[in-house]
């Protein structure tokens, strides 16, 4: 019986520890100056990507933690103009603000971005993506 309360400690100690981390690489991203290449799913992003910008704010989406990312330059996308991209982690325990490459989704926004909170549906879900923190 004794296993099953180290088992359970050593999956509360790894939660506790990913808490804490996505606290502070978040903390760390606000800022941070990172290139925005293409990954996979949506082909018209090769010849937009790469894109340099820095992560500016987040965002709270159906209660889901993003980060809003000014580029340097415009792009055209779908007949819209954009400058500003949404960005979240794909995988888990890889967090933006880490000094590493980190696999994101992007979303546009269809809405002006002067709100403290939105939904899904504001959003188009456009491309998965890489970033990278410049040095």
């Amino acid at each position: 019986m004794n296993w099953i309360y180290t088992i359970i400690g050593i999956v509360i100690i790894q939660i506790v520890f990913l808490m804490f981390k996505k606290a502070i690489q978040h903390r760390n991203a606000i800022g941070q100056k990172v290139t925005v290449d293409y990954a996979d799913h949506n082909t018209i992003f090769q010849s937009i990507f790469p894109k340099t910008g820095i992560i500016k704010s987040k965002l709270k989406i159906d209660n889901g933690t993003f980060f809003t990312l000014e580029l340097e330059d415009f792009f055209n996308y779908d007949g819209n103009t954009f400058k500003t991209l949404i960005v979240k982690e794909r995988h888990y325990a890889r967090y933006i603000g880490s000094k590493k490459r980190i696999d994101v989704h992007v979303l546009l926004p269809k809405i002006s971005l002067n709100k403290s909170s939105y939904t899904r549906s504001e959003f188009d879900h456009a491309v998965w993506a890489t970033i990278m923190p410049m040095s």
